[in-house]
C-alpha cells in the first residue's frame, strides 16, 4: 500500500532568516494542508500516514529556549489526524540517553537528527 505523506518547513523564528515562522505562521502552514487531507480521505480512507517536518511538537523531543521550542500547531494536527509517524529534526542529539522516539496517541514521532532507518 502506498503511503501518503505531507511535510511543513522551517522552525520557530530565533534571528533574522529563512525558513523562520511565528507559532501564527506555523498555524497557517498546517491549516493549509487540511483540504488535501480531507481529499485523501476521501480518495485513501485516511488522512496521512506520515507527517515531515523539521521542527518538533511542541512538547516532544523540544527544548524551553525558543530556537528548540516545538511547534503548537504540530501537536494539534498529529492530535487530530493521526498519522501513523511523525519525523522531524531540528533538536540536535549529543547524549545516547537522550528520547529521540515517543508514542502521543497513535503517533510516533521522531527525531532523525543524524540520520534514522525506518521500515513501514
Amino acid at each position: 500500500m502506498d503511503k501518503v505523506f505531507a511535510g511543513v518547513e522551517g522552525s520557530l523564528r530565533y534571528r533574522p532568516g529563512p525558513f523562520q515562522y511565528t507559532q501564527r505562521e506555523m498555524w497557517w502552514h498546517v491549516f493549509s494542508l487540511v483540504p488535501a487531507l480531507l481529499r485523501n480521505k476521501l480518495v485513501y480512507g485516511r488522512y496521512i500516514d506520515v507527517f515531515v517536518t523539521h521542527a518538533p511538537p511542541r512538547g516532544i523531543h523540544d527544548k524551553d529556549d525558543l530556537t528548540h521550542q516545538g511547534i503548537d500547531a504540530f501537536r494539534w494536527f498529529i492530535k487530530v489526524f493521526k498519522p501513523d509517524y511523525h519525523f522531524h529534526g531540528h533538536i540536535h542529539v549529543y547524549r545516547p540517553d537522550e528520547v529521540t522516539e515517543s508514542l502521543f496517541g497513535s503517533t510516533q514521532v521522531i527525531n532523525t537528527f543524524g540520520h534514522k532507518e525506518t521500515v513501514f
